[in-house]
Protein backbone atom coordinates (compact mmCIF):
# COMPACT_ATOMS: atom_id res chain seq x y z
CA UNK A 1 0.00 0.00 0.00
CA UNK A 2 1.38 3.17 -1.05
CA UNK A 3 0.90 6.21 1.07
CA UNK A 4 2.43 9.66 0.62
CA UNK A 5 2.33 12.62 2.93
CA UNK A 6 2.44 15.93 1.08
CA UNK A 7 3.88 19.26 2.12
CA UNK A 8 2.36 22.69 1.68
CA UNK A 9 4.68 25.25 0.18
CA UNK A 10 4.36 28.76 -1.17
CA UNK A 11 5.26 29.44 -4.80
CA UNK A 12 5.80 32.41 -7.02
CA UNK A 13 4.97 32.41 -10.73
CA UNK A 14 7.88 33.12 -12.98
CA UNK A 15 8.38 32.43 -16.67
CA UNK A 16 10.50 33.11 -19.67
CA UNK A 17 9.74 36.04 -21.92
CA UNK A 18 6.86 35.64 -24.37
CA UNK A 19 8.28 34.78 -27.77
CA UNK A 20 6.23 35.60 -30.88
CA UNK A 21 6.21 32.73 -33.32
CA UNK A 22 8.59 33.28 -36.20
CA UNK A 23 6.07 32.34 -38.85
CA UNK A 24 3.81 34.82 -40.57
CA UNK A 25 0.64 35.43 -38.53
CA UNK A 26 -2.28 33.35 -39.53
CA UNK A 27 -5.74 32.69 -38.24
CA UNK A 28 -6.65 31.19 -35.95
CA UNK A 29 -4.11 32.38 -33.37
CA UNK A 30 -2.87 30.25 -30.48
CA UNK A 31 -1.15 30.50 -27.11
CA UNK A 32 1.14 27.69 -26.00
CA UNK A 33 3.62 27.16 -23.21
CA UNK A 34 4.78 24.78 -20.52
CA UNK A 35 4.22 24.51 -16.77
CA UNK A 36 7.60 23.62 -15.27
CA UNK A 37 9.83 23.54 -12.19
CA UNK A 38 12.22 26.48 -12.12
CA UNK A 39 14.70 24.85 -9.74
CA UNK A 40 17.19 27.70 -9.60
CA UNK A 41 14.56 30.46 -9.81
CA UNK A 42 16.24 32.24 -12.73
CA UNK A 43 13.17 32.32 -14.98
CA UNK A 44 14.92 30.32 -17.72
CA UNK A 45 14.10 26.67 -18.24
CA UNK A 46 17.19 24.46 -18.05
CA UNK A 47 17.45 20.91 -19.52
CA UNK A 48 17.23 19.39 -16.02
CA UNK A 49 14.07 21.31 -15.06
CA UNK A 50 11.07 19.08 -15.72
CA UNK A 51 7.56 19.98 -16.78
CA UNK A 52 4.55 19.42 -14.52
CA UNK A 53 1.92 17.15 -16.01
CA UNK A 54 -1.84 16.91 -15.32
CA UNK A 55 -2.69 20.24 -13.59
CA UNK A 56 -5.39 22.36 -15.22
CA UNK A 57 -4.65 25.53 -17.20
CA UNK A 58 -7.54 27.95 -17.71
CA UNK A 59 -7.48 30.73 -20.32
CA UNK A 60 -9.56 33.89 -19.80
CA UNK A 61 -10.02 36.33 -22.67
CA UNK A 62 -12.23 38.76 -24.62
CA UNK A 63 -15.98 38.27 -24.62
CA UNK A 64 -15.97 36.34 -21.32
CA UNK A 65 -13.92 33.59 -22.92
CA UNK A 66 -13.06 30.76 -20.55
CA UNK A 67 -11.32 27.60 -21.78
CA UNK A 68 -9.66 24.91 -19.68
CA UNK A 69 -7.20 22.19 -20.60
CA UNK A 70 -4.76 19.95 -18.75
CA UNK A 71 -1.05 19.94 -19.32
CA UNK A 72 0.54 16.96 -21.01
CA UNK A 73 2.90 14.84 -18.93
CA UNK A 74 5.71 17.04 -20.28
CA UNK A 75 3.93 20.13 -18.89
CA UNK A 76 3.02 21.47 -22.36
CA UNK A 77 -0.35 23.17 -22.99
CA UNK A 78 -1.93 24.89 -26.04
CA UNK A 79 -5.02 27.02 -26.68
CA UNK A 80 -6.07 27.44 -30.32
CA UNK A 81 -8.71 29.30 -32.32
CA UNK A 82 -8.06 32.65 -30.61
CA UNK A 83 -8.50 36.24 -31.79
CA UNK A 84 -6.30 39.26 -30.96
CA UNK A 85 -6.74 40.61 -27.46
CA UNK A 86 -5.63 40.42 -23.83
CA UNK A 87 -5.61 37.02 -22.14
CA UNK A 88 -4.81 35.59 -18.71
CA UNK A 89 -3.49 32.07 -18.07
CA UNK A 90 -4.26 30.47 -14.73
CA UNK A 91 -2.68 27.26 -13.41
CA UNK A 92 -4.87 25.44 -10.95
CA UNK A 93 -4.22 22.21 -9.05
CA UNK A 94 -7.65 21.94 -7.44
CA UNK A 95 -8.95 18.39 -7.49
CA UNK A 96 -5.68 16.97 -8.79
CA UNK A 97 -4.32 14.12 -6.69
CA UNK A 98 -0.65 13.47 -7.36
CA UNK A 99 2.20 11.98 -5.40
CA UNK A 100 4.20 15.05 -6.42
CA UNK A 101 4.09 17.85 -3.79
CA UNK A 102 2.43 20.14 -6.37
CA UNK A 103 -0.86 18.61 -5.22
CA UNK A 104 -0.49 20.64 -2.03
CA UNK A 105 0.36 24.00 -3.59
CA UNK A 106 -2.05 26.86 -3.31
CA UNK A 107 -3.74 28.06 -6.52
CA UNK A 108 -4.23 30.20 -8.55
CA UNK A 109 -1.06 31.12 -10.43
CA UNK A 110 -1.59 33.49 -13.35
CA UNK A 111 0.20 35.01 -16.31
CA UNK A 112 -0.92 37.74 -18.73
CA UNK A 113 -0.56 37.27 -22.48
CA UNK A 114 -1.15 39.85 -25.24
CA UNK A 115 -2.17 38.52 -28.68
CA UNK A 116 -1.90 40.84 -31.68
CA UNK A 117 -1.18 39.54 -35.18
CA UNK A 118 0.87 36.49 -34.30
CA UNK A 119 0.48 33.37 -32.16
CA UNK A 120 2.47 33.24 -28.96
CA UNK A 121 4.71 30.41 -27.85
CA UNK A 122 6.71 30.32 -24.65
CA UNK A 123 3.84 31.47 -22.42
CA UNK A 124 5.53 29.46 -19.71
CA UNK A 125 4.68 29.30 -16.04
CA UNK A 126 7.77 28.46 -14.04
CA UNK A 127 7.34 27.56 -10.40
CA UNK A 128 10.12 27.99 -7.89
CA UNK A 129 10.63 28.03 -4.13
CA UNK A 130 11.50 31.49 -2.84
CA UNK A 131 13.12 32.18 0.49
CA UNK A 132 10.10 31.62 2.63
CA UNK A 133 8.44 30.12 5.65
CA UNK A 134 8.72 26.40 6.55
CA UNK A 135 5.78 24.07 6.08
CA UNK A 136 4.89 20.95 8.11
CA UNK A 137 2.67 17.95 7.47
CA UNK A 138 2.10 14.64 9.19
CA UNK A 139 -0.39 12.82 11.38
CA UNK A 140 -1.75 13.46 14.88
CA UNK A 141 -2.05 10.80 17.62
CA UNK A 142 -3.11 10.81 21.28
CA UNK A 143 -2.52 7.65 23.37
CA UNK A 144 -2.14 5.47 20.31
CA UNK A 145 -5.34 6.66 18.62
CA UNK A 146 -5.52 8.79 15.46
CA UNK A 147 -7.34 12.05 16.20
CA UNK A 148 -8.72 14.91 14.15
CA UNK A 149 -7.43 17.95 16.03
CA UNK A 150 -6.36 21.56 15.69
CA UNK A 151 -2.58 21.85 15.55
CA UNK A 152 -0.82 25.13 16.39
CA UNK A 153 2.84 26.09 16.01
CA UNK A 154 4.35 28.16 18.86
CA UNK A 155 7.63 30.07 19.26
CA UNK A 156 8.30 31.37 22.78
CA UNK A 157 4.56 31.30 23.58
CA UNK A 158 3.68 33.27 20.43
CA UNK A 159 1.21 31.53 18.10
CA UNK A 160 3.01 31.54 14.75
CA UNK A 161 0.65 29.21 12.88
CA UNK A 162 0.23 30.20 9.26
CA UNK A 163 -2.65 29.33 6.93
CA UNK A 164 -3.46 25.70 6.09
CA UNK A 165 -4.82 24.45 2.76
CA UNK A 166 -7.82 22.26 2.09
CA UNK A 167 -6.63 18.64 2.47
CA UNK A 168 -6.20 16.75 -0.82
CA UNK A 169 -8.31 13.60 -1.37
CA UNK A 170 -7.39 10.13 -0.08
CA UNK A 171 -5.60 11.47 2.99
CA UNK A 172 -5.95 10.23 6.55
CA UNK A 173 -8.51 11.93 8.78
CA UNK A 174 -5.80 12.64 11.37
CA UNK A 175 -3.48 14.41 8.89
CA UNK A 176 -2.48 18.05 9.41
CA UNK A 177 -0.72 20.77 7.38
CA UNK A 178 0.49 24.18 8.49
CA UNK A 179 3.02 26.94 7.84
CA UNK A 180 5.11 28.61 10.54
CA UNK A 181 5.27 32.39 10.13
CA UNK A 182 8.46 34.44 10.09
CA UNK A 183 9.18 37.48 12.27
CA UNK A 184 8.59 39.73 9.23
CA UNK A 185 5.05 38.39 9.00
CA UNK A 186 4.33 38.43 12.73
CA UNK A 187 6.48 39.94 15.50
CA UNK A 188 7.99 37.32 17.77
CA UNK A 189 7.78 34.55 15.18
CA UNK A 190 10.41 32.63 13.30
CA UNK A 191 14.01 33.59 12.77
CA UNK A 192 16.69 31.12 11.82
CA UNK A 193 17.48 28.96 14.87
CA UNK A 194 14.27 29.61 16.83
CA UNK A 195 12.69 26.50 18.33
CA UNK A 196 9.15 25.57 17.24
CA UNK A 197 6.85 23.71 19.62
CA UNK A 198 3.42 22.32 18.74
CA UNK A 199 0.08 21.96 20.50
CA UNK A 200 -2.74 19.49 19.76
CA UNK A 201 -6.10 20.96 20.79
CA UNK A 202 -4.16 23.11 23.26
CA UNK A 203 -2.11 20.25 24.73
CA UNK A 204 1.67 20.51 24.23
CA UNK A 205 3.26 17.81 22.07
CA UNK A 206 6.82 16.71 22.90
CA UNK A 207 8.01 17.03 19.28
CA UNK A 208 9.87 20.21 18.31
CA UNK A 209 11.92 21.51 15.41
CA UNK A 210 14.22 24.40 14.52
CA UNK A 211 12.74 27.22 12.43
CA UNK A 212 14.61 27.75 9.18
CA UNK A 213 13.46 29.30 5.89
CA UNK A 214 12.77 27.37 2.72
CA UNK A 215 15.42 28.39 0.18
CA UNK A 216 15.11 28.80 -3.56
CA UNK A 217 18.11 26.52 -4.06
CA UNK A 218 16.32 23.46 -2.66
CA UNK A 219 15.25 20.62 -5.00
CA UNK A 220 12.25 21.13 -7.25
CA UNK A 221 10.09 18.65 -5.38
CA UNK A 222 11.08 19.05 -1.73
CA UNK A 223 9.49 17.08 1.06
CA UNK A 224 10.69 19.56 3.65
CA UNK A 225 9.20 18.83 7.09
CA UNK A 226 6.95 16.07 5.75
CA UNK A 227 6.11 13.00 7.85
CA UNK A 228 6.47 15.16 10.96
CA UNK A 229 4.12 13.17 13.18
CA UNK A 230 2.81 14.73 16.39
CA UNK A 231 2.26 12.22 19.19
CA UNK A 232 1.06 12.64 22.78
CA UNK A 233 1.27 9.62 25.07
CA UNK A 234 3.18 6.31 25.07
CA UNK A 235 4.83 4.95 21.96
CA UNK A 236 2.94 2.50 19.75
CA UNK A 237 3.38 0.54 16.51
CA UNK A 238 1.48 0.86 13.23
CA UNK A 239 1.59 -1.73 10.44
CA UNK A 240 -0.11 -2.00 7.04
CA UNK A 241 -0.76 -5.72 6.44
CA UNK A 242 -2.17 -7.31 3.31
CA UNK A 243 -3.15 -10.94 2.77
CA UNK A 244 -2.33 -13.39 0.01
CA UNK A 245 -4.47 -16.52 0.19
CA UNK A 246 -3.43 -19.93 -1.12
CA UNK A 247 -6.24 -22.35 -1.86
CA UNK A 248 -6.24 -25.83 -3.40
CA UNK A 249 -8.34 -24.65 -6.35
CA UNK A 250 -6.11 -21.75 -7.34
CA UNK A 251 -2.50 -20.72 -6.93
CA UNK A 252 -3.08 -17.58 -4.89
CA UNK A 253 -5.12 -14.41 -4.75
CA UNK A 254 -4.72 -11.18 -2.84
CA UNK A 255 -7.72 -10.73 -0.58
CA UNK A 256 -9.10 -7.56 0.97
CA UNK A 257 -12.29 -8.81 2.68
CA UNK A 258 -10.45 -9.80 5.83
CA UNK A 259 -10.54 -9.12 9.54
CA UNK A 260 -6.90 -9.17 10.68
CA UNK A 261 -5.97 -9.54 14.35
CA UNK A 262 -2.50 -8.91 15.82
CA UNK A 263 -1.56 -11.32 18.62
CA UNK A 264 1.12 -10.87 21.28
CA UNK A 265 1.60 -13.74 23.73
CA UNK A 266 -1.72 -15.15 22.52
CA UNK A 267 -3.62 -11.96 23.34
CA UNK A 268 -5.50 -9.93 20.71
CA UNK A 269 -3.78 -6.54 20.62
CA UNK A 270 -5.15 -4.82 17.54
CA UNK A 271 -7.61 -5.27 14.69
CA UNK A 272 -7.91 -3.95 11.18
CA UNK A 273 -11.01 -4.15 8.98
CA UNK A 274 -11.14 -4.06 5.18
CA UNK A 275 -11.71 -0.77 3.37
CA UNK A 276 -12.65 0.21 -0.16
CA UNK A 277 -8.96 0.93 -0.81
CA UNK A 278 -8.00 -2.63 0.08
CA UNK A 279 -6.61 -2.44 3.58
CA UNK A 280 -6.05 -0.28 6.61
CA UNK A 281 -3.49 0.41 9.29
CA UNK A 282 -3.12 -1.94 12.22
CA UNK A 283 -2.49 -0.01 15.45
CA UNK A 284 -0.85 -1.97 18.27
CA UNK A 285 -0.85 -0.03 21.54
CA UNK A 286 1.53 -0.60 24.47
CA UNK A 287 0.33 -2.67 27.40
CA UNK A 288 0.03 0.40 29.65
CA UNK A 289 -2.89 1.63 27.51
CA UNK A 290 -6.38 0.05 27.59
CA UNK A 291 -6.62 -2.72 25.03
CA UNK A 292 -2.88 -2.71 24.41
CA UNK A 293 -0.30 -5.41 24.99
CA UNK A 294 2.78 -4.27 23.06
CA UNK A 295 6.22 -4.04 24.60
CA UNK A 296 9.70 -3.49 23.19
CA UNK A 297 10.82 -6.46 21.08
CA UNK A 298 7.57 -8.42 21.46
CA UNK A 299 6.86 -10.82 18.58
CA UNK A 300 3.59 -10.18 16.77
CA UNK A 301 1.74 -13.01 15.04
CA UNK A 302 -1.44 -12.65 13.03
CA UNK A 303 -4.81 -14.28 12.57
CA UNK A 304 -6.86 -13.65 9.42
CA UNK A 305 -10.58 -14.31 9.82
CA UNK A 306 -9.74 -16.54 12.79
CA UNK A 307 -7.08 -18.60 10.98
CA UNK A 308 -3.35 -18.48 11.66
CA UNK A 309 -1.39 -16.59 8.98
CA UNK A 310 2.26 -16.95 8.08
CA UNK A 311 4.06 -13.72 8.82
CA UNK A 312 5.56 -12.10 11.89
CA UNK A 313 6.61 -8.63 12.98
CA UNK A 314 8.10 -7.11 16.11
CA UNK A 315 6.72 -4.36 18.29
CA UNK A 316 9.10 -1.42 17.90
CA UNK A 317 7.21 1.34 19.66
CA UNK A 318 7.15 3.64 16.63
CA UNK A 319 4.94 4.47 13.67
CA UNK A 320 6.04 1.91 11.10
CA UNK A 321 4.70 2.45 7.60
CA UNK A 322 6.01 -0.86 6.24
CA UNK A 323 3.64 -3.07 4.31
CA UNK A 324 3.43 -6.55 5.78
CA UNK A 325 2.61 -9.56 3.60
CA UNK A 326 0.60 -12.31 5.32
CA UNK A 327 0.32 -15.75 3.73
CA UNK A 328 -2.92 -17.61 4.41
CA UNK A 329 -2.93 -21.31 3.52
CA UNK A 330 -6.66 -21.67 3.57
CA UNK A 331 -7.70 -25.31 3.40
CA UNK A 332 -8.57 -28.40 5.45
CA UNK A 333 -5.29 -28.15 7.37
CA UNK A 334 -5.73 -24.52 8.39
CA UNK A 335 -5.35 -23.92 12.11
CA UNK A 336 -7.46 -21.46 14.06
CA UNK A 337 -5.80 -18.66 16.03
CA UNK A 338 -6.96 -15.92 18.34
CA UNK A 339 -10.58 -15.32 19.39
CA UNK A 340 -13.09 -17.76 17.86
CA UNK A 341 -14.99 -16.67 14.72
CA UNK A 342 -18.26 -18.05 13.35
CA UNK A 343 -18.15 -19.53 9.83
CA UNK A 344 -20.88 -19.93 7.22
CA UNK A 345 -20.90 -21.65 3.83
CA UNK A 346 -22.15 -19.00 1.43
CA UNK A 347 -22.94 -18.96 -2.28
CA UNK A 348 -21.50 -15.93 -4.07
CA UNK A 349 -23.85 -14.97 -6.91
CA UNK A 350 -22.81 -14.86 -10.54
CA UNK A 351 -21.82 -11.55 -12.05
CA UNK A 352 -25.07 -9.87 -13.17
CA UNK A 353 -25.47 -9.40 -16.90
CA UNK A 354 -26.04 -5.68 -16.37
CA UNK A 355 -22.67 -5.38 -14.56
CA UNK A 356 -20.33 -6.06 -17.45
CA UNK A 357 -16.74 -5.64 -16.36
CA UNK A 358 -17.37 -6.68 -12.76
CA UNK A 359 -15.09 -9.59 -11.95
CA UNK A 360 -15.84 -10.22 -8.30
CA UNK A 361 -18.96 -10.22 -6.18
CA UNK A 362 -18.76 -9.35 -2.48
CA UNK A 363 -21.09 -10.24 0.37
CA UNK A 364 -20.85 -8.60 3.80
CA UNK A 365 -21.89 -9.97 7.18
CA UNK A 366 -23.40 -7.35 9.48
CA UNK A 367 -24.68 -7.38 13.04
CA UNK A 368 -26.86 -4.39 13.95
CA UNK A 369 -25.42 -2.59 10.93
CA UNK A 370 -21.76 -3.16 11.95
CA UNK A 371 -19.41 -4.78 9.44
CA UNK A 372 -18.28 -8.07 10.98
CA UNK A 373 -16.88 -9.97 7.99
CA UNK A 374 -17.02 -10.40 4.24
CA UNK A 375 -16.22 -12.70 1.36
CA UNK A 376 -15.86 -12.35 -2.38
CA UNK A 377 -15.30 -14.47 -5.47
CA UNK A 378 -16.05 -14.65 -9.15
CA UNK A 379 -19.51 -16.14 -8.79
CA UNK A 380 -21.21 -18.46 -8.83
CA UNK A 381 -18.92 -19.77 -6.11
CA UNK A 382 -19.26 -21.23 -2.62
CA UNK A 383 -17.02 -19.57 -0.04
CA UNK A 384 -16.53 -19.65 3.69
CA UNK A 385 -17.55 -16.35 5.26
CA UNK A 386 -16.04 -15.62 8.68
CA UNK A 387 -17.92 -13.41 11.15
CA UNK A 388 -15.87 -11.77 13.91
CA UNK A 389 -16.69 -12.05 17.62
CA UNK A 390 -17.25 -9.10 19.92
CA UNK A 391 -13.70 -9.46 21.35
CA UNK A 392 -12.32 -8.55 17.94
CA UNK A 393 -14.85 -5.98 16.71
CA UNK A 394 -17.05 -4.17 19.22
CA UNK A 395 -20.70 -4.91 18.54
CA UNK A 396 -20.08 -8.08 16.52
CA UNK A 397 -20.70 -11.72 17.31
CA UNK A 398 -21.98 -13.01 20.64
CA UNK A 399 -23.92 -16.30 20.92
CA UNK A 400 -27.48 -15.73 19.75
CA UNK A 401 -26.82 -12.52 17.81
CA UNK A 402 -28.47 -12.25 14.39
CA UNK A 403 -26.14 -12.01 11.41
CA UNK A 404 -27.52 -10.56 8.18
CA UNK A 405 -25.79 -11.18 4.86
CA UNK A 406 -25.86 -8.23 2.47
CA UNK A 407 -25.20 -8.22 -1.27
CA UNK A 408 -25.35 -4.91 -3.15
CA UNK A 409 -27.12 -3.41 -0.10
CA UNK A 410 -29.86 -6.08 -0.23
CA UNK A 411 -30.32 -8.59 2.61
CA UNK A 412 -30.02 -12.05 1.09
CA UNK A 413 -30.10 -14.20 4.23
CA UNK A 414 -29.69 -14.38 7.99
CA UNK A 415 -28.17 -16.65 10.60
CA UNK A 416 -27.61 -16.95 14.34
CA UNK A 417 -24.04 -16.21 15.45
CA UNK A 418 -22.33 -19.14 17.10
CA UNK A 419 -18.57 -19.78 17.28
CA UNK A 420 -17.36 -22.46 14.89
CA UNK A 421 -18.60 -23.68 11.53
CA UNK A 422 -22.38 -23.69 11.09
CA UNK A 423 -23.66 -26.87 9.45
CA UNK A 424 -26.75 -26.97 7.31
CA UNK A 425 -27.87 -25.59 3.96
CA UNK A 426 -26.13 -22.52 2.57
CA UNK A 427 -27.75 -19.14 2.95
CA UNK A 428 -30.21 -18.43 0.10
CA UNK A 429 -28.75 -15.95 -2.40
CA UNK A 430 -29.80 -13.86 -5.33
CA UNK A 431 -30.76 -15.61 -8.51
CA UNK A 432 -28.71 -14.70 -11.56
CA UNK A 433 -29.75 -11.28 -12.76
CA UNK A 434 -31.81 -10.91 -15.91
CA UNK A 435 -30.05 -9.26 -18.86
CA UNK A 436 -31.74 -5.98 -17.97
CA UNK A 437 -33.14 -4.52 -14.79
CA UNK A 438 -32.31 -5.06 -11.13
CA UNK A 439 -31.52 -8.60 -9.94
CA UNK A 440 -34.20 -10.44 -7.99
CA UNK A 441 -33.74 -10.75 -4.22
CA UNK A 442 -34.54 -13.98 -2.42
CA UNK A 443 -36.71 -13.80 0.69
CA UNK A 444 -34.44 -13.66 3.79
CA UNK A 445 -34.50 -16.88 5.77
CA UNK A 446 -32.76 -18.04 8.88
CA UNK A 447 -30.13 -20.71 9.55
CA UNK A 448 -30.21 -22.17 13.03
CA UNK A 449 -27.12 -23.66 14.67
CA UNK A 450 -26.81 -27.45 14.80
CA UNK A 451 -29.03 -29.12 17.35
CA UNK A 452 -31.62 -26.32 17.41
CA UNK A 453 -34.95 -27.23 15.82
CA UNK A 454 -34.30 -28.95 12.50
CA UNK A 455 -30.78 -27.44 12.36
CA UNK A 456 -31.53 -26.01 8.93
CA UNK A 457 -33.45 -23.51 6.92
CA UNK A 458 -36.77 -22.23 8.16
Amino acid sequence: MFRVLLVVVTMLVVGGALRPAGAVAQEPLSISGVLWWDVDGDGIRQPNESGIGQPGITLYGPGNLRQTTRTAFSGVFTFSGLTPGEYVLEANFSGVYMTHPVAKYEAPFTRSVSLSSQSVTGADIGLYLPEGIPMYSGTVWINGAPVRAKVRAMIDEVDCTGPAPTPPPHTAANAYWLKVLSHEQKPGCGEHGDMITFTIDGMPAPQRDEWRPVGSGEPASPLSRSNFNLIIGPEFTVLYPYVVEHEPSEEHRESHSNVIVALIDGEACGTTLPTSLGGDRLIIKPRELPGGCGYEGAQITFAVNGYAADGIAYWLGEIDYRELKLELNHGPGSSEAGPAFAYYGLDIPAVPADYIGTTSQHVEARINGIFCGGAGAEGPWTVELAVAPDEVVDGCGVPGATVTFVYREEVIGAAIWQAGYQEGPVVPVLANAAPRGAPQVATPQQILPPGVGDGGLR
